[in-house]
């Protein structure tokens, strides 16, 4: 039987609430222990029952999500839902297991929980090997990256983006909802960028791979519709990766 996880849920929206607790009752390896509507009944409750998993909103009335995990001396594992990405980087200083965006799809909540599941996994006894141990697989790389937009930091999955542009000092990025203009260099997106889904296509462009539709010649056709000039210096490189069948 696998081991229970007990839940609370910290959120002054009864709606938010709701989902939440619909969302654990369909996983049979959680609990929900309580529901608070502020973060003073969670401190309340925290002090006297155990907890290992807490989901709290940040933007509260009277003390936040944030300051809440700050003034606790045990603090259980955290997974922040909450409707503003401008959190995300407070939220991974307070070593925070995950950060969900609202509205939160079921399936995102599941890959929360299970990241809590596999650190509370007991850690098998160490045994004589009898064989040269397999290497260790390797971590998990995240598939988003944050960017200042004006005043805001906002999340931008690399799966929503179509190309990258450089402007001198910033790059455009174009993504499948709309276009986000940040302080950056090509050469940095280019690093940030995973290889083996973008490629290099000209001095000024990183398309994603899976964002052409069609290669005319010098041109790349991308989903949206968009043509994108092919640098010569970078057309066999590109073909490298696309790898047409003749």
């Amino acid at each position: 039987m696998p081991q229970m996880i007990r839940c609370l849920i910290v959120d002054d929206e009864e709606l938010a609430q709701d989902i939440l607790e619909a969302y654990i009752a369909r996983i049979p390896y959680l609990q929900l222990v309580h529901k608070a509507s502020n973060a003073f009944d969670a401190i309340d409750f925290l002090n006297g029952h155990p907890v290992d998993i807490v989901f709290t909103d940040i933007e509260m009335p009277q003390l936040t999500g944030i300051e809440m995990v700050r003034s606790l001396q045990k603090i259980p594992y955290i997974i922040f839902t909450t409707a503003y990405p401008t959190y995300a980087i407070d939220g991974f200083n307070l070593s925070a297991t995950d950060y969900l965006l609202k509205p939160i799809a079921f399936d995102r909540f599941l890959k929360a929980v299970n990241k809590v599941r596999d650190h509370m996994r007991p850690v098998p006894a160490p045994t004589e090997p009898t064989e040269r141990p397999e290497p260790a697989p390797p971590a998990a790389r995240p598939n988003f990256i944050f960017v200042r937009e004006n005043a805001k930091v906002v999340q931008v999955f690399f799966s929503d983006i179509i190309w990258v542009e450089g402007l001198r000092d910033y790059v455009k990025i174009i993504t499948t909802g709309r276009t986000i203009i940040t302080h950056a260099t090509m050469k940095k997106m280019e690093e940030l960028l995973p290889a083996d889904e973008f490629v290099r296509m000209q001095r000024s462009y990183i398309a994603r791979i899976a964002a052409i539709k069609a290669i005319n010649g010098n041109l790349l056709e991308m989903v949206n519709g968009v043509q994108l000039q092919i640098g010569q210096q970078y057309r066999d490189a590109l073909m490298e990766v696309i790898k047409p069948i003749n």
